[in-house]
């Protein structure tokens, strides 16, 4: 059902919108494709070395991605049983460099709500 919505969202959109407040992303490129999304690693600048920490950015792309990101009101996550228990740390540990929310214990992925299907 969720999968069907973020299709026909994209589908209705006739002109790309800036932030639609909705981040779609999947682990591989053909699920990314199936919810007109991107795949984790792209959207979050996340390298897939196998290392458990997320990869240093430098301080451009953090400002890019936080601007791409800003007004993001909910993150959907699809095919999560692909989803490594280190990449979903890597998720959160990005998502709270991004809204800087890295210092609250009691925050996750950046404060923001995620759909994980």
């Amino acid at each position: 059902m969720i999968q069907e919505y973020c299709i026909s969202e994209s589908a209705t959109v006739s002109r790309p919108r800036k932030n639609l407040g909705l981040l779609k992303m999947a682990h591989t490129g053909k699920a990314a494709l199936n919810i007109h999304g991107s795949t984790i690693h792209s959207a979050l600048e996340i390298c897939p070395d196998g290392n458990s920490l997320p990869n240093k950015i430098n301080s451009f792309k953090l400002y890019t991605l936080r601007n791409r990101l800003n007004g993001l009101l909910l993150i959907i996550i699809d095919e999560i049983s692909l989803v490594s228990h280190g990449l979903f740390q890597k998720i959160n540990k990005r998502l709270n460099e991004i809204f800087r929310t890295f210092d609250k214990s009691d925050t996750y992925f950046g404060g923001i709500p995620v759909i994980a299907f």
